[in-house]
């Protein structure tokens, strides 16, 4: 549990998140600790540590489960990223501190995909990102990535 926050941390100041005031520090840390427990946890609760099911996470490539566990994951990210935006409103608000919005954002974001994404919208799917005449060539001949892998 103590593992996930701690890249998470690194990956949250080299985006952005402030190192001056020093006590934010501590608030990015508690920030990524909820996110860690929202939507890292449940990952390795559900696909252990095999590295074809995280090479799958990392990519985008793993189908949208039953359970929502991915979706929530997914959810969770987007959810921090889009809570993000209404800090630079700058309207000197309260709820505008630093990891108010965005924990806010992670939160709303992670029950969206949890109900949402995984059991009534996208169950079985992928995300798929690929353009061009690879995806449509991929559409066409699903079993070619196998018979390519046979024959190497």
């Amino acid at each position: 549990m103590l593992l996930p926050p701690i890249p998470l941390t690194v990956l949250a100041h080299v985006l952005g998140a402030p190192l001056y005031p020093t006590a934010l520090i501590l608030n990015t840390a508690v920030l990524c600790l909820h996110i860690s427990l929202l939507s890292c946890l449940p990952l390795f609760y559900t696909h252990g540590v095999s590295g074809p099911a995280w090479r799958d996470m990392v990519a985008a490539w793993l189908p949208f489960d039953e359970a929502g566990v991915w979706g929530g994951s997914v959810g969770c990210f987007v959810g921090g990223w889009l809570g993000a935006i209404p800090i630079a409103l700058d309207w000197d608000r309260d709820w505008q501190a630093w990891p108010i919005t965005v924990l806010v954002g992670c939160y709303g974001g992670w029950a969206a995909g949890k109900t949402l994404l995984g059991p009534i919208f996208l169950q079985g799917r992928r995300i798929d990102i690929s353009v061009g005449p690879e995806a449509e060539a991929a559409e066409a001949y699903p079993n070619a990535r196998k018979r390519d892998k046979k024959s190497q």
